[in-house]
């Protein structure tokens, strides 16, 4: 007979099958694989073994957005890759650092700058001023691109940064109307590149050496644009468009994909269609229904839906746009439009943010830091919280953020709102306040000590 103590030291785990394991094991938080490798030697090399970790790993890697599928990630890396997982899913950074603003910096509220980051280098900008200024967070030098602008009034739409290009997208005058003024900068070359497009900027995407603009007057009748930054070519891609709701660009498979949202049906119909990025021509289309899941049920006749960011999030092969919705109580509900390309599947999330929803059009811009994870600031308890997209949930983050961010923006209440630019990716999440920026750091191997002091300068003081 199996005696008591035989009975309590019984391994169910370490008896299943490894294709149960391995089952099991997927349900399991990267922390929780972690802490059981610790439980006993057996459990430390069955948690550890290449089998059980590999498709963990992938999921993980996968979350933060990381396009390693072409790359051998050795298993002995996957704890590191764990940890940050975690540390991104909780709020919990392996190192704050804060920025401030430079006195003349100041002078212009939060409200006139902008920021946008990518790939270990900060972009911020006045958007009134004729200079972009870029912070490599590696080395701590800056770079100083000009708009060549001059004179003529101009509305900064959005701007955007990737391995190689800065690009800007704004709107100038143009008789009654207005035009697209598009400006690439190579950060390889310093060659600046202009292209003018009729009509009113509406969205634009920008992944590689491809950008695409929409353009349009009052949301209807758009056209949209392939810029080829390579060979500095522009293709009109050969259709018309109502205000398109989302872009993705796949160019490796030479692809456009466009969507065309009717938010005015009980359930919103969408359109979509996918174009040659080379030839501009269209390849299919096709129509469907988008459900709109989640607790919120607002009736077609008091939907506003307005986009709030001019760029999408593109990872790899997923594209994720952010949209509000303006519910007749006044108050805010946000919308994630997430596009597989491999799966050529749309999907809508509500964001449920308890307590964080907002007044409209007062709302500060979330940071889309990986497919899975979206970072806001809840601006009446200033605190950072987290959207979980697998779990549909949102969370308070433990770690509050330098008081001195926020510094300064109750003096701007009567004259300005409250506003934060929350930005970042999977490596680090970031926020622009009245007092400066302040930096978390998540990958074990990127925590930079040359940034401690470092001031953000706005002009051509250095």
């Amino acid at each position: 007979m199996v005696n008591e103590t035989q009975q309590r030291r019984f391994d169910i785990v370490g008896s299943l099958p490894l294709e149960l394991t391995i089952q099991v094991i997927r349900y399991l938080d990267c922390t929780d694989i972690i802490r059981s490798q610790r439980v006993s030697k057996q459990w430390h090399a069955l948690l550890s073994s290449e089998a059980i970790l590999k498709q963990s790993l992938r999921e993980k890697l996968t979350s933060l957005g990381l396009d390693l599928k072409g790359t051998n990630v050795p298993i002995d890396n996957a704890n590191r890759y764990f940890q940050w997982h975690h540390r991104i899913q909780y709020g919990r950074p392996i190192k704050k650092i804060f920025l401030p603003w430079t006195a003349e910096s100041t002078l212009s509220p939060v409200t006139a700058r902008g920021i946008t980051y990518h790939s270990r280098r900060l972009c911020y900008f006045i958007r009134s001023d004729q200079d972009i200024y870029i912070l490599n967070l590696e080395t701590g030098e800056r770079s100083t691109y000009s708009r060549g602008y001059g004179n003529i009034w101009t509305m900064i739409k959005g701007t955007a940064l990737s391995d190689r290009y800065l690009v800007e997208v704004a709107a100038q005058p143009l008789g009654q109307l207005y035009s697209t003024v598009a400006t690439v900068w190579d950060m390889q070359t310093s060659q600046r590149l202009i292209n003018r497009l009729p009509d009113y900027p509406r969205l634009s995407s920008f992944v590689k050496d491809k950008v695409v603009i929409s353009c349009g007057h009052g949301g209807v009748d758009c056209s949209v644009y392939i810029w080829d930054l390579t060979s500095n070519l522009i293709q009109k891609v050969e259709g018309r468009f109502s205000d398109p709701s989302m872009l993705h660009i796949a160019p490796d498979e030479d692809v456009l994909v466009v969507f065309e949202v009717n938010w005015k049906m009980a359930t919103p119909l969408v359109w979509q269609s996918k174009w040659s990025l080379t030839t501009g021509k269209l390849l299919e289309e096709k129509q469907f229904c988008l459900p709109l899941e989640g607790r919120f049920h607002i009736s077609p006749h008091k939907r506003t839906i307005f986009r709030a960011l001019f760029f999408d999030s593109t990872f790899s092969y997923r594209t994720v746009s952010w949209h509000a919705l303006a519910r007749s109580n006044g108050k805010q509900a946000d919308l994630h439009l997430i596009y597989d390309y491999t799966a050529d599947e749309l999907r809508a999330r509500w964001i449920e943010c308890a307590g964080l929803h907002r007044e409209p059009y007062n709302f500060n811009r979330p940071a889309i830091l990986t497919p899975n994870f979206t970072y806001y600031f809840a601006l009446n308890i200033k605190q950072p919280a987290v959207y979980n997209v697998p779990s549909s949930t949102t969370t308070l983050l433990p770690d509050k953020l330098d008081t001195r961010v926020v510094a300064g923006s109750e003096s701007l209440q009567g004259r300005f709102a409250p506003f934060f630019h929350s930005f970042g990716d999977q490596e680090v999440f970031g926020l622009a306040g009245e007092g400066g920026v302040q930096l978390w750091f998540f990958n074990p191997n990127f925590v930079p000590d040359l940034l401690d002091g470092k001031l953000l300068r706005l002009g051509n003081n250095h």
